[in-house]
């Protein structure tokens, strides 16, 4: 490959850095040529895919970049390695999904898409990507299993478990209360598992313990007031199944469309403006801010604000639900 044309290009003004770089890849299959003659740059930080029509030669150059296969000619190099001379280092960032185990079989399209490399995804390198990505999955794990809590109660109001507590002399609101912060006990240990699974596997938060600590307690805290949301619609709906079916049609939304994955900066313009004022992507910025030591005061706000508002909205309805169940 020539290196001296990425560099002219870097001096040029462009600063671009590559995750794929491609330059005159041929492979051949007997007599037919599958591959001829491919250049390719993809910049990091974002997402790549090829397209084109059946035997175009796609999955013949993933197979290539992904070290599967050799190349006749050319040469490329995937995360600054050489694809033939360093594949164990090239295999050891990248992870390969062929597109008949991750696509379903009845979708249809104009053209077949080949699988895409998240080369801008991991930064680099999967332990860089690491510390970008467990901050989001602990709050998409977290926030996921937050739907149990108006699950538990649709259950126990039909089995009568509620109005045998409405007959009681205790403070009304404690039975409610009560089951919510039950809950920050699974969300607690839900969170543990969570960062020493992280810690095992390479995640160094730069705030030390008490940046995670402080991190664990906001997503807490976003995570009792959100279960105010399914605790209110655990007393509308009929079963367990349609409470399911209601909190995917949320939940789904807010975790995928956010920056739970991947920098919002290398999304279509119109999904990052969705991103950046959805609110999980702002409880994800200030947790990694919180465990990578650069608190970001702005987030933690907004989050304690939304926080507040769920709780003083859906709180009030809860609770006007529970006393007047039939």
């Amino acid at each position: 490959m020539e290196k001296k044309k990425i560099s002219s290009e870097k001096n040029n003004g462009m600063s671009i850095d590559f995750a794929i770089e491609a330059s005159g890849l041929v492979r051949h299959y007997g007599k037919t040529r599958a591959v001829n003659g491919v250049d390719l740059l993809v910049p990091a930080r974002g997402v790549y895919g090829l397209l084109g029509p059946n035997g175009a030669g796609k999955t013949t150059v993933i197979r290539v970049l992904a070290t599967l296969i050799r190349p006749d000619s050319g040469a490329a190099r995937v995360l600054g390695h050489d694809i033939v001379t360093e594949g164990d280092a090239v295999r050891s960032k990248v992870s390969l999904t062929g597109q008949f185990a991750s696509v379903d079989d009845d979708i249809t399209c104009s053209c077949s898409c080949s699988p895409f490399l998240f080369g801008g995804a991991i930064a680099g390198s999967v332990g860089q990507y690491l510390q970008f990505l467990l901050p989001g999955i602990l709050v998409q794990t977290v926030v996921m299993i937050t739907i149990y809590t108006g699950v538990a109660i649709n259950n126990d109001i039909r089995k009568g478990v509620f109005d045998r507590f409405r007959s009681l002399p205790v403070w009304q609101p404690s039975v409610l209360v009560g089951a919510l912060l039950g809950d920050a006990v699974r969300y607690s240990i839900a969170s543990l598992v969570m960062i020493a699974l992280g810690l095992m596997l390479g995640f160094r938060p730069e705030g030390g313990a008490s940046g995670v600590l402080l991190a664990i307690m906001l997503l807490l805290v976003f995570s009792f007031s959100f279960s105010w949301i399914w605790t209110s619609l655990g007393f509308i709906v009929r079963t367990q199944e349609s409470l399911f079916t209601m909190s995917f049609i949320v939940l789904f939304p807010l975790t995928f469309a956010s920056n739970i994955f991947v920098d919002p900066q290398t999304m279509p313009s119109w999904l990052e403006t969705f991103v950046n004022v959805n609110p999980i992507s702002i409880l994800v910025t200030a947790m990694r801010g919180l465990m990578h030591g650069e608190p970001v005061w702005a987030e933690i706000g907004l989050v304690l604000l939304v926080s507040a508002g769920l709780v003083s909205v859906f709180g009030p309805v809860t609770m006007y639900l529970f006393e007047n169940k039939e």
